[in-house]
């Protein structure tokens, strides 16, 4: 290593930004290997302030001289005055401007880090001047003030107390390394709650029963057991009804269906509910005797057109017929199309109306 006096006037050409380029960065190599050399940097920065420092109170004072003894001798030259004031102005940014650098002071490491240690006071003098000396001892090192770089990067400003600093650490990423002096960010988590209804679906198996022509006698049976989803017992709804297995008494149409779970969520079905209509016969048994009744009453569906009556043996060939119009014939007398009596036994009657639907049934005759 140089000499005292070697070190410090390389220290004063680094400062003043003096050195070409190639020196600085010998210095600088020199700075990162050799710690005391670093520590002798930093006290000649604070003893060029403390120089600034006491020449600018010594300024002050000969302008508090000056000024006294302006305000002494009212001849006394105001221009001089001003020369002297301009002067001790100069001489302050003089001293201000050389004492930093070009650039920022960076002192490089072989691993990037953020130097932390306790406040160290020495008591070691260097040579300032031929006249002034200062000690270690009046001055304080704040290991906050500082970081250090890599060696080979590009230099930069020591980090401000509570500043951001990047420590990259083994297992962590860039992200994870930013912390603050004193602050840590909490990640919190939005959670978003699940409709609960939204795993009902819609879509449940049944069957029709088409309605008779003209009636309500259609029918729709459900398969609780084959909807998905939801939380059971369901309930269906069809149009206005409701019910938990089947629908009675319906007419021919178009229904909507619907499905509701013990959570009271619904959801329409799929597939509409279809009702056909179909023709429907009906068969009635009768008794007549002709000794005690005149005649036999027809019985006709009032709601409907009778188009046609038919009489029939048991071993099917026809024993009468007739044309009905507007409900007539009324009655029957129990004799066929030749005037010829009923014996004693089971016959069967067909009533055709005049939308294709067809009532049937039997009669017995007895005497």
């Amino acid at each position: 290593m140089s000499s005292d006096s070697g070190i410090i006037e390389k220290i004063e050409l680094y400062t003043k930004g003096k050195l070409s380029q190639e020196e600085r960065v010998l210095f600088e190599d020199e700075l990162a290997s050799d710690e005391q050399l670093r520590k002798s940097l930093e006290l000649s920065l604070l003893a060029d302030e403390l120089v600034i420092a006491q020449e600018t109170l010594k300024l002050k004072e000969q302008m508090r001289k000056d000024l006294y003894l302006y305000k002494s001798r009212p001849n006394w030259n105001i221009y001089a005055l001003a020369l002297l004031i301009g002067l001790a102005g100069g001489i302050y940014i003089y001293y201000n401007l050389s004492s930093e650098p070009d650039g920022p002071v960076n002192v490089p490491s072989k691993h990037e880090q953020v130097v932390t240690s306790e406040k160290a006071q020495e008591s070691e003098t260097i040579p300032l001047s031929k006249s002034d000396k200062i000690t270690k001892e009046k001055l304080t090192i704040h290991s906050d003030k500082q970081s250090v770089r890599s060696k080979g990067e590009a230099p930069s400003e020591f980090p401000e107390k509570d500043e951001l600093v990047m420590i990259p650490q083994p297992g962590l990423t860039l992200k994870d390394s930013v912390t603050s002096g004193e602050e840590k960010k909490i990640n919190t988590s939005v959670v978003t709650l699940a409709d609960p209804c939204e795993d009902l679906k819609g879509d449940v198996r049944f069957a029709v029963t088409a309605s008779c022509k003209g009636k309500e006698t259609g029918r729709v049976q459900l398969y609780p057991q084959t909807v998905k989803g939801g939380k059971p017992p369901y309930t269906f709804i069809l149009n206005d009804k409701q019910s938990l297995s089947h629908f009675d008494e319906l007419s021919s149409g178009t229904y909507s269906l619907k499905i509701k779970d013990s959570r009271n969520c619904i959801v329409e079905n799929t597939n509409k509910v279809v009702i056909t209509e179909q023709i429907c016969r009906t068969s009635r048994a009768y008794v007549f005797n002709p000794e005690y009744d005149r005649a036999w009453s027809v019985p006709y569906d009032r709601d409907k057109d009778p188009v046609n009556l038919v009489f029939i043996e048991k071993s099917g060939k026809v024993y009468y017929q007739s044309r009905v119009q507007n409900f007539h014939p009324e009655e029957w007398s129990g004799e066929s199309n030749m005037g010829l009596s009923l014996g004693i036994g089971l016959y069967f009657f067909t009533i055709e109306y005049s939308d294709g639907s067809v009532d049937e049934g039997t009669v017995t005759i007895t005497k």
